[in-house]
């Protein structure tokens, strides 16, 4: 007798649409736990990169260091024409005479600074390649940094609740973005800071 009554009353093609409403009403708590546990793995997730980015940031500004302590030496700024004219002299005179060049370059420096300038070069190069291992670590952490924001805000939304946390969703992206774009290789290839 109650599905007589209940087909006779409702429009048949609405049927489904009512079973899906009564189906949710009924889940509303399954829900909720859902959407919490979503923010709850998106928070993880965050955290888990700014511990990533904290890890990234003390190797970045140690290798700064270092690099300052290098361009320091009174000898860089002589050390760095010679570093910047290798590519140009292969370029215009060829490989054979670019390392005869410089070879010669260096053995004057070391000569007017009492240094060695081949371990001041090689030391160079150990950095720059360092350099562009950590640039390399930064631009994954970028991109990482897009998809955990967008899996944030997504589970946030879901859960409805942008409008009680103290950090809307732009200011989070900023302030993800700006760490990140802290950090740089310069012209020579060496690691630097970036004035905020």
């Amino acid at each position: 007798m109650s599905r007589w009554i209940w087909t006779s009353r409702v429009e048949p093609s609405l049927f489904p649409y009512l079973v899906i409403w009564f189906t949710l009403l009924t889940s509303g708590v399954s829900c909720v736990t859902t959407r919490n546990a979503h923010v709850a793995q998106a928070n993880s997730k965050l955290a888990h990169w700014n511990e990533q980015f904290k890890e990234f940031a003390s190797e970045a500004d140690a290798l700064i260091q270092e690099i300052a302590l290098l361009r320091n030496h009174p000898g860089w700024p002589e050390m760095e024409e010679i570093i910047r004219a290798a590519p140009s002299i292969e370029y215009v005179e060829g490989q054979a005479v670019a390392e005869k060049k410089t070879t010669a370059a260096i053995g004057e420096w070391s000569k007017k600074w009492s240094a060695p300038g081949q371990k001041m070069l090689t030391k160079y190069l150990e950095l720059a390649e360092r350099s562009r291992a950590l640039e390399s670590r930064r631009s994954l952490l970028d991109q990482e940094r897009g998809l955990v924001y967008a899996e944030w805000v997504a589970a946030v939304a879901e859960a409805s609740i942008l409008s009680e946390l103290g950090e809307t969703p732009m200011m989070l992206l900023h302030r993800m973005k700006s760490s990140v774009d802290r950090y740089g290789v310069d012209s020579l290839g060496l690691y630097i800071k970036k004035a905020s």
